[in-house]
């Protein structure tokens, strides 16, 4: 059976990617761990979360200048998402599903893996499946770079928003969502660390999720 690393190659995953996925599952499995969460339900989160953006070249601007990428790469990069196109089409969220489903994942991890979607946000904040919050918000404690706080999260995720889309303000409506949004996720890491009192967000570090890297890589599919 395929080890992570090799499902990366195979895949021609992005190395930014491979490093957001393997930060992800490393805030998730520390998270577990203070849960005293274990056995096939821990190996599920941890599946899931090293795969949970495997379609994501696809939503990337493959154009100079590029913060991830050389430019001398850009063309290698660009074949691939083009191939990703051709085979799973244009969603990320469905390709990240029917790759996962090519894979071989049990259904529990494919569940898990169709947590991690911002416009589940209320849903899984509200969820009777701690699983499915705790999928989302370790998503959301990793920056582009590192392991960081919810808020330094939310507002990097807001300055990327407004350079994706040229926009210099945001309208009265979008104001509101990134409100609400934000009253959400500080409501869904409340009640994550309600569960766990002697611990608090902070405890979560890219220490602590790098010191799962070794465990992280020698997980094998499916």
């Amino acid at each position: 059976m395929p080890h992570i690393l090799e499902l990366y190659d195979q895949y021609h995953i992005l190395p930014n990617l491979r490093e957001h996925q393997f930060r992800v599952a490393g805030v998730a499995a520390e998270l577990l761990r203070m849960l005293n969460i274990d056995g096939e339900e821990r190996l599920d989160v941890l599946k899931a979360a090293l795969l949970h953006d495997m379609g994501n070249i696809l939503k990337f601007n493959l154009t100079p200048p590029n913060i991830f990428i050389a430019d001398d790469d850009l063309p290698k990069w660009q074949r691939v998402k083009q191939e990703f196109s051709d085979r799973y089409g244009n969603n990320v969220h469905e390709a990240t599903q029917k790759i996962a489903t090519e894979i071989g994942v049990n259904e529990h991890v494919l569940m898990l893996i169709r947590a991690v979607d911002f416009h589940l946000l209320e849903e899984n904040t509200h969820s009777a499946t701690l699983l499915f919050t705790l999928m989302q918000y370790a998503d959301m404690r990793v920056a582009p770079h590192s392991v960081t706080s919810l808020q330094e999260r939310f507002e990097d995720g807001q300055r990327r928003y407004a350079e994706k889309n040229d926009a210099g303000t945001f309208s009265a409506s979008t104001k509101s969502k990134i409100e609400d949004s934000w009253q959400l996720l500080q409501e869904m890491e409340e009640q994550i660390f309600a569960r766990i009192p002697e611990h608090s967000p902070s405890d979560i570090t890219e220490q602590t999720a790098q010191g799962y890297r070794t465990e992280l890589e020698a997980i094998s599919f499916p």
